[in-house]
């Protein structure tokens, strides 16, 4: 997100255009669209066409967008993701509760949404998504050997899960 921070900034000081404004021309409390602005939080599509159209950036803030969500997992995870993709055997002790590879999607939902800092909801099931397409490899023809453990509190918090 901090690719928008010094373009947006520049096209705003080059407008003539103060933060205050441009929240206000957007319909945004001025901390949200600080935030946004300092990548705090992901600018918003509004915020974007706003910006462009206060600023005269000719589209090029509203086509920052596609460059600026984030990933359907955290970066830390994608060399583990490979590598567990091609595996013919899986034994893992997982901090969670439930283990990734058995978690529903309400499972997934109740712990990838919560968070901290919390994500956005199109981020939330784009990781979901992943989550659930991960289980996969337990229902692959060619069997993979996974050893799991599952902590005794998994019931409860499922049970957590499914009343929210």
């Amino acid at each position: 997100m901090a690719v928008l921070r010094q373009p947006d900034q520049e096209w705003r000081t080059e407008a003539g255009v103060g933060r205050e404004a441009l929240a206000k021309e957007a319909g945004y409390d001025y901390q949200y669209v600080k935030s946004m602005e300092n990548g705090r939080r992901r600018p918003t599509l509004r915020l974007l066409q706003v910006a462009d159209q206060v600023c005269g950036a000719g589209g090029k803030l509203v086509a920052a967008q596609e460059y600026l969500k984030p990933e359907p997992f955290p970066a830390r995870s994608q060399a583990f993701m490979a590598i567990e993709a091609e595996a013919v055997s899986f034994s893992c002790y997982e901090p969670l509760p439930i283990p990734g590879l058995l978690q529903t999607e309400a499972d997934a939902q109740a712990l990838i949404g919560g968070s901290c800092p919390p994500l956005d909801d199109e981020t939330v099931s784009e990781r979901v998504a992943v989550r659930l397409r991960r289980a996969d490899a337990l229902r692959r023809k060619v069997g993979v050997m996974h050893a799991l453990s599952v902590e005794e509190s998994a019931e409860f918090i499922r049970g957590v899960a499914e009343k929210q």
